[in-house]
């Protein structure tokens, strides 16, 4: 019988009210992305997680970059590159981890896209007076609100708030490496079961984009959230968790609001209560993991 490693990642209130956090990644999050490859003809890739990493007290997802496209040779192999090391904070910033100089730094902030209004500069671009804010929109990723950014100077450039940079060319756009063919465009984005198309793309050139393969996160399931219960739920400090894997659990990890490890306890047994009384109140996040390391489903617990 495999035992299960539960991570407890606290998402604390230190300074921040709840309204403020957003989890907007998860084990379940994919990009499918577009760009130019040999001859200028198009590359697929999809971007996932698969796994978690810790690094200096930080947990990080593993992201890894499948891709399809033609070689010199008039094959199209498929590659896969990576892990990337990304995490998030409550306050909407994205990291990646740098291996080089052992230094994290701010890749996407969705702060920036909330409090972004029309007429304002477009962020993340050199500041220009035709690179102003268009349009902004409300997009649903089921039931998740998210706002939309977009310029239409030039070509239109959109970025939406926990997706990133949808598209992008022209002046506006100060992306290099792809020479005059253009930006890589995301078309899909994906997470949970619900997907959002852009740049005029659907659900039948999805199968062009390679798949997502997955041997740590077994997310591939369509009651992925459903697996493990923590009760009560909010808690005021006693809680259990119940799954119907019928698997025994071997221990957890409470990890604070920056990823910074906090404790350690074993669990023999799934009746066992699980004391976070001398927590602050706030929003928590469970990771589950198998006696491999691997993670196999995540739920959210309150402590009020």
């Amino acid at each position: 019988m495999k035992k299960i490693l539960l991570l407890l990642i606290l998402i604390s209130n230190f300074g921040f009210s709840q309204s403020f956090y957003s989890n907007y990644l998860d084990a379940t999050s994919e990009w499918r992305i577009i760009s130019s490859g040999y001859m200028r003809s198009a590359v697929y890739n999809t971007y996932y997680f698969d796994g978690f990493e810790t690094i200096n007290g930080l947990v990080y997802y593993k992201e890894y970059t499948k891709t399809v496209g033609y070689e010199t040779d008039g094959s199209r192999p498929i590659k896969t590159y990576g892990p990337k090391y990304i995490r998030e904070d409550s306050s909407g910033k994205f990291y990646i981890y740098d291996e080089s100089n052992n230094t994290e730094s701010v890749f996407f902030d969705n702060e920036i896209i909330k409090n972004t209004k029309t007429g304002d500069n477009f962020p993340f671009f050199p500041s220009t007076s035709q690179c102003q804010v268009t349009s902004t929109e409300a997009v649903f990723l089921g039931n998740q609100k998210l706002k939309k950014i977009t310029t239409e100077f030039d070509v239109s450039i959109s970025a939406i708030e926990g997706v990133g940079i949808i598209n992008g060319n022209g002046s506006c756009y100060n992306f290099g490496g792809f020479g005059s063919g253009g930006a890589p465009k995301t078309v899909f984005y994906t997470h949970k079961n619900d997907t959002l198309a852009f740049n005029g793309q659907n659900k039948d050139t999805y199968h062009l984009f390679p798949k997502s393969e997955r041997n740590n996160l077994s997310v591939n399931t369509n009651n992925f959230i459903d697996s493990f219960i923590t009760y009560p739920n909010p808690t005021n400090g006693i809680f259990r968790i119940q799954s119907d894997l019928r698997q025994s659990l071997g221990a957890f990890e409470i990890y604070n609001l920056m990823g910074m490890k906090l404790r350690r306890q074993e669990i023999t047994t799934m009746e066992e209560p699980i004391d976070i009384s001398s927590f602050l109140d706030g929003m928590y996040m469970i990771i589950f993991f198998d006696s491999n390391n691997k993670a196999v489903n995540k739920t959210k617990l309150i402590k009020q």
